[in-house]
């Protein structure tokens, strides 16, 4: 039996934003990836299974629509999630105000964290913010 230089699938994600700018393609690398054996989608809304016919991996993806305002009820943990990956976020024109935009882009994030945080210290969590991000900046969105 020849081996293989790739390692098994034995990792699980949990992908958070998987609908937006980003995530929609980082969805795509994430059920294509070798490394992982299941991809979870979990979101206000999912990707339309339609849109990922000719996905590769599409059989390791599970979708879960979640509210974030009753994240204890999503069951995130539950996943078990080996990687939490947070691509999650709005623009300040998209979400109207600024108290919306810092809601979504942070406290649902954190949130959505604690929520699908386990007991496992291998876990791992991604989060991905904005291109040009800096803490100094005047600007919400960045």
């Amino acid at each position: 039996m020849a081996s293989s230089n790739v390692p098994a699938a034995s990792e699980s994600v949990l992908l958070l934003g998987a609908t937006g700018a980003t995530g929609k393609y980082l969805l795509r690398d994430l059920l294509a990836s070798n490394q992982f054996s299941r991809v979870v989608e979990a979101g206000r809304r999912v990707t339309p299974t339609e849109s990922l016919q000719d996905a590769a991996g599409k059989e390791k993806l599970t979708q879960k629509t979640i509210d974030f305002e009753k994240l204890e009820e999503s069951g995130l943990k539950d996943e078990k999630a080996d990687v939490i990956v947070i691509v999650l976020g709005t623009t300040r024109a998209q979400a109207g105000t600024a108290e919306a935009f810092e809601k979504i882009d942070r406290e649902y994030v954190i949130n959505a964290a604690k929520a699908a945080k386990t007991d496992d210290p291998k876990q791992r969590l991604v989060y991905v913010s904005s291109i040009g991000a800096d803490a100094n900046s005047s600007m919400l969105s960045l």
